[in-house]
Parts: structure tokens; C-alpha cells; sequence
């Protein structure tokens, strides 16, 4: 019967009695956020924010190289792959590369326990940019295939 009361006397002043739970920003003021490459190369986001993946390619070096990261490409992801299978498309022919994995003193990653893979080729020292396909890449327990992405020289 107090519920009741409440509710008439509060209806009847005009004023409500249970303030919003979450107040949202309009869209124009919401901050989006984005990740920056770490080292000059292309952010690929792997699943919904669950890693990324920075695709470098030197055309002075003839490589290609894939270092795996977490969702804000802040720490690296070591991954126990024999390899980063990446088919890439240029001037209408497709390509398939095996990136194989680097070990590196320094942070302690070695093959088979590492975030950064790479390959050489020759072709990779001709082009400038490209359409590709990562084939498949296991991550956290997760497995994504065909993981498309466009690298172009800037």
C-alpha cells in the first residue's frame, strides 16, 4: 500500500523516482579507440579485439614478417606454430608464403615459443603493396582461418 502511495504522489508532482542506471554518451562525443603499429607495419585485429596481428613488409630486404600481440597490440602473443601460413595477391596472381618462427636472445623467444615469424623472397623486394589472406592462426585456444587484410606502401 506504500508502494502505491509512493508511486501516486511521485507520478502526480511529475518527477521520476528511479534515476537512469547508466547514462550514455551521444555517439558524436564517444572515443574510439585504435591500436598503432609497433614497428611502421599494418595492424591486422585478429577475431573481436581478441589479438592483432602486425604484418611488416620490407621490399629493401626482400621479407615479410608477422609478429602476433595481444587486443591492444601492447604485449607480444608467443605461439607454438611451426608456421604463419599468408597468401598474398599482386597485380591479380596469388602467392603463398610460409612465414617460419624467429627466435630472438633478447626477449627470450625461441622457435617454437615465439610472436614473430618471417620469410624472404624475391618477389616480396619487387612489390610495394597487396591484398592477403592470413590462412590460419591459432591464438588463445581459438583457431581463425582466412583473416583478410590490404598492406600498401605509405
Amino acid at each position: 500500500m506504500l508502494t502505491l502511495l509512493a508511486t501516486l504522489l511521485c507520478a502526480a508532482c511529475g518527477e521520476d523516482i528511479v534515476p537512469p542506471l547508466v547514462e550514455h554518451e551521444p555517439a558524436e562525443k564517444a572515443v574510439k579507440h585504435s591500436h598503432q603499429p609497433l614497428r611502421g607495419g599494418r595492424l591486422i585485429e585478429i577475431g573481436a579485439h581478441v589479438a592483432q596481428v602486425e604484418i611488416v613488409h620490407d621490399a629493401a630486404a626482400g621479407t615479410l614478417a608477422a609478429y602476433v600481440m595481444d587486443g591492444h597490440a601492447s604485449r607480444a602473443v608467443r605461439l607454438p606454430a611451426k608456421s604463419l601460413r599468408v597468401r598474398i595477391e599482386v597485380g591479380g596472381e596469388e602467392f603463398a608464403f610460409e612465414l617460419k618462427p624467429v627466435a630472438d636472445a633478447l626477449t627470450g623467444e625461441t622457435v617454437g615459443d615465439t610472436s614473430h615469424f618471417e620469410t624472404s623472397a624475391d618477389l616480396l623486394g619487387r612489390i610495394s603493396g597487396f591484398r592477403g589472406v592470413i590462412v590460419e592462426l591459432r591464438v588463445f585456444d581459438r583457431v581463425f582461418r582466412d583473416v583478410t587484410f590490404t598492406y600498401s606502401a605509405e
